[in-house]
């Protein structure tokens, strides 16, 4: 057993040596470990422990080279499966970088976008999802996203919920006979709950604070002017279109 033992210690040392050589090929420009590398790496240092532990036996148990060999297996998968992830991650960005859009392109999608929630009041479905949306529009999910996220800096429930606010605080003031719970559902939420969180988030205030505030002021000032289509943030965008 011992001469295995000097055999495997001998194809350690050599093969660290190696390995040592060509640290420059498993790095990245980073200077970090490169990915591919780290799998190789992994079984390496594997063999290394597993080695020591049964080495170590004289002055232990059998069993912790057992176990030794168990763990090297497992660090061993999780590494493969780990690099597998990444590869598929980077995989999915550079398909998205891609499909980089034009200015032009962008912004006419972004523009179609706004007339469809306008004039279909998609926001008042509460079952409205980002792959309904792009159907409506005729484009893929991640294109919408993708115009949402670069030109609106909005993720897609918060460019919906937007929507959904400003019709909430039109039923606000014009259907003072509605309670709140009526006016989340009028309004295209699924809760209570989640109607006041979003209203909170985009004006700042609580719907009962809004309906209070504008009724009581000035007769003459108009309520609803406050949050005019023409002065959010998709539209602003969409009015450079040529």
């Amino acid at each position: 057993m011992r001469w295995i033992h000097v055999y495997w210690l001998t194809y350690l040392l050599l093969t660290g040596r190696q390995l040592w050589k060509s640290r420059i090929l498993l790095t990245n420009t980073t200077g970090w470990v490169s990915r591919p590398a780290l799998l190789l790496l992994s079984v390496y240092f594997s063999s290394c422990v597993i080695l020591i532990a049964y080495m170590s036996t004289p002055f232990t148990s059998y069993i912790v080279g057992a176990l030794s060999f168990t763990f090297s297996i497992h660090l061993t998968a999780l590494t493969f499966i780990l690099q597998n992830d990444a590869k598929v991650d980077a995989s999915k960005k550079e398909r998205y970088q891609n499909r980089k859009l034009i200015e032009e392109d962008a912004l006419a999608l972004l523009a179609l976008l706004n007339q469809t929630m306008h004039e279909q009041q998609l926001y008042l479905n509460p079952n409205l999802s980002l792959t309904l949306l792009a159907k409506k529009v005729g484009n893929l999910q991640t294109t919408v996203s993708q115009v949402l996220n670069e030109h609106l800096k909005k993720s897609f429930n918060l460019y919906i919920n937007e929507f959904r606010i400003q019709h909430a605080k039109n039923l606000l003031i014009n259907e003072s006979h509605l309670n709140m719970e009526l006016v989340a559902e009028r309004s295209g939420f699924n809760s209570s709950s989640t109607f006041f969180a979003a209203f909170k988030k985009i004006t700042g205030q609580t719907p009962a604070s809004y309906r209070a505030a504008l009724a009581s002021a000035p007769s003459s000032a108009s309520p609803t002017g406050l949050d005019t289509p023409s002065a959010s943030p998709q539209n602003h965008q969409v009015s450079s279109l040529p």
